[in-house]
This record gives structure tokens, sequence and C-alpha cells, in this order.
């Protein structure tokens, strides 16, 4: 599976049982912008998708570099 990560511009949403999966949401994106996503942990790296400044249902993976959270987000 292809690796991809985004800065962490994301807050975590905790489910209501302690069986729940962890997902975050995005915070700190003005309406008209996006969160990009990319291959590689590094403001450079080739942006492989977006995530809207709504975006809700991001699944980390637990991996993280700095800043950079590894995710999965709908098709990405």
């Amino acid at each position: 599976m292809k690796q991809v990560w985004v800065a962490a511009m994301l807050a975590v949403i905790a489910g209501g049982s302690a069986q729940a999966q962890q997902t975050l949401r995005v915070i700190d994106t003005a309406p008209n912008d996006v969160l990009n996503v990319r291959e590689f942990p590094t403001a450079d790296a080739k942006i492989v998708g977006v995530i809207p400044p709504d975006g809700r249902g991001i699944v980390p993976t637990g991996e993280r570099n700095g800043n950079w959270v590894f995710v999965r987000y709908r098709k990405v």
C-alpha cells in the first residue's frame, strides 16, 4: 500500500465507546482551502490527494513523523 501523509492540522474525534475507532477531522483550514495529502512527510513532496476543510472520518494509522501523520481518507 502506498503511504500518504498529512500535516498535523487535524483534531481527534473519539467515539462514544472504548471500542470505537479513533478518527480525525480537519481544523484551522479556511473554507475555500484544502488540506493536502502528500506522498512523503515533507512540504515539497508530491500531492496525492486533498481533504476538504470540513473533512471528517480521517483514519490515523498510528505512524507519525514529527508533525506529519500517516492517514487513510476515503480512497487515499
